[in-house]
């Protein structure tokens, strides 16, 4: 008797405690949610986060605001958010540059992404387009390469931040065709944008949606892509390996929360992401960007940071990229 009733207390007691946090995702967001983006606004990260935030706020009745952060491969991001109430009003940008790679990248980061933040789901995978200045007279990968073994360290290609996706793509395509050019970080992708159409850079990569408008109106020339496939509104651009180096890039996005927002939160916010990015339409606006709407369980997006964690530590070594 004694037994069975320390049992049912000891139940009661449970209860009681998991109660707040049922009843705080019942309600929840009952005000507006912050996702901070660690990069500048027009983005791949940026757009593919506007996205799926105004569905967000149309379907649980509350603004979810995007915040950019930009700085040091998405540390001060990572900070602020770290830094917020676990209550699930912050949320952000989890990609492959800032979960997976910033750990690898930089000395001292001052968390770990595996362990300080909560996966929530993720939104979309995608992979890069490089881009030249007309003026230069670079057309595809050979010619980079025979141009950049023609005159070492001449040649400057631009990406955002140090520590990001495409700067690290930049790195990699440097390393695994042996060429010797200047690597130019900027704080956005507008910023690459003005840099490589002033002929400020010779060349850039980044994510697909700034690029293509000036590669249309050929302000840009298009030279390839970086994942396994062509772009479906770029046919002609073939991709990285199709042009002779053995070479892939591709990346990911999703969302994320500080640790410790109560389950049922993130529970509700992964169930929102899988209907959203089934959806047509966001399926529609992700594919004009060169994006593929992924969805994934809470459990799955953990596991894929933690595979990626690993891997990226190891393509860093091949691409030769020191420790910032």
């Amino acid at each position: 008797m004694k037994r069975r009733t320390l049992l049912k207390a000891g139940a009661l007691s449970c209860a009681a405690s998991l109660a707040p946090a049922l009843r705080a995702a019942e309600t929840y967001p009952s005000r507006p949610v912050k996702i901070v983006v660690g990069f500048g606004a027009g983005g791949n990260g940026d757009v593919t986060v506007r996205i799926v935030a105004e569905k967000l706020a149309q379907r649980l009745g509350q603004p979810f605001i995007v915040d950019n952060k930009p700085g040091a491969g998405g540390i001060v991001a990572a900070q602020q958010v770290l830094q917020s109430p676990a209550d699930g009003y912050t949320l952000m940008l989890g990609a492959s540059s800032n979960m997976a790679m910033t750990p690898t990248l930089f000395k001292d980061v001052p968390f770990d992404t595996a362990r300080d933040f909560e996966a929530i789901g993720l939104l979309a995978k995608f992979g890069f387009l490089i881009v030249a200045n007309p003026k230069v007279g670079i057309g595809s990968i050979q010619e980079l390469i025979r141009a950049a073994k023609a005159r070492p360290g001449t040649i400057n290609i631009g990406s955002i931040a140090v520590g990001s996706s495409p700067n690290v793509g930049v790195e990699l395509l440097k390393s695994v065709a042996g060429i010797d050019c200047v690597t130019v970080p900027f704080k956005s992708s507008g910023d690459v944008v003005a840099a490589v159409r002033s002929g400020a850079v010779d060349l850039a990569l980044d994510t697909i949606p700034p690029l293509i408008p000036h590669v249309r109106s050929k302000a840009l020339r298009a030279i390839a892509m970086t994942n396994s496939t062509r772009f479906p509104l770029l046919p002609d651009v073939p991709t990285v390996r199709e042009s002779g180096l053995d070479y892939e890039m591709t990346s990911w996005n999703g969302l994320v929360a500080p640790k410790g927002v109560p389950d049922a939160i993130l529970d509700r916010l992964n169930a929102e992401l899988r209907v959203i990015v089934a959806i047509p339409d966001v399926i529609d606006k992700y594919a004009t960007l060169g994006v593929i709407a992924s969805a994934s369980t809470r459990q799955e997006y953990r596991e894929l940071i933690e595979r990626e964690i690993v891997a990226w530590k190891k393509i860093l070594e091949i691409a030769k990229v020191p420790k910032n």
